[in-house]
């Protein structure tokens, strides 16, 4: 049973990375990913997050300063793209490591957390799947 758990683990983690790398390569063309980006290369740049009426640019972060900080490794990046695309990065993970973590330590057998982790990673690729079908 656990070998048969770890096939299908092993198959719906192929789905989900798949389906996840689609999602990375389309990034570029969407205005809202850059948008999420922007805080954290101000932060980075020494530019504050939060400007005053008269000083410094305007952004449109309204929100606490968790998020720029998160991003701060696409700060990093030589090109706008390579921004957007570790910014997904950090945001899948800060997704999905948390979810294997929280399987893996409430589950107190490693068939159960297998398991879950399995149920969890299908109902999440499943969608992908069926999304870039219809298309």
């Amino acid at each position: 049973m656990i070998a048969i758990l770890r096939g299908v683990a092993g198959v719906a983690a192929i789905v989900a990375l798949a389906a996840t790398l689609q999602h990375v390569a389309a990034v570029p063309k969407s205005d809202i990913s850059a948008s999420r980006v922007v805080p954290a290369v101000a932060l980075a740049r020494g530019l504050p997050l939060y400007a005053g009426p008269a000083s410094g640019p305007i952004i449109d972060f309204m929100y606490g300063p968790v998020a720029a900080i998160a991003f701060l490794p696409a700060a990093a990046a030589t090109t706008p793209s390579r921004a957007l695309a570790i910014a997904v990065v950090v945001s899948i993970l800060a997704f999905f490591l948390p979810m294997a973590w929280l399987h893996w330590r409430v589950a107190g057998r490693a068939d159960v957390g297998c398991a879950a982790f399995v149920l969890v990673l299908t109902a999440l690729a499943l969608p992908a799947i069926v999304r870039t079908r219809c298309r």
